[in-house]
């Protein structure tokens, strides 16, 4: 009987796991909204909520996205300058990543 039950219970472990996530997923579509010397930080929370994380880069507020599952995962910065407005943004990146400026004239 005991054999029987773990029998049973294994598929729902393993499916169980394989829908495991975290994060939340970032809708690339919305991704064409967002303007480098633009889109300000109120902006880009109201359409993604709030980062993962957040920190200081070179002098530029840092704020990153992450989510994570079995299918894929998916990892976006965003880099603000004093005033609140994205000057920079990667998704995906690989490796460091490097500010660059797009505001500076």
């Amino acid at each position: 009987m005991r054999k029987y039950i773990l029998f049973l219970l294994i598929p729902f472990f393993v499916f169980g796991c394989m829908s495991m996530s975290a994060g939340t997923k970032i809708d690339e579509n919305l991704l064409s909204k967002i303007e480098n010397c633009k889109t300000t930080k109120s902006e880009i929370l109201e359409l993604f909520g709030e980062p993962w994380r957040t920190g200081f880069q070179n002098g530029y507020k840092t704020m990153n996205w992450q989510y994570a599952s079995f299918e894929g995962s998916q990892n976006y910065f965003v880099f603000l300058n004093k005033e609140g407005i994205i000057v920079d943004q990667a998704m995906n990146p690989v490796g460091l990543v490097q500010i660059n400026d797009t505001c500076k004239k």
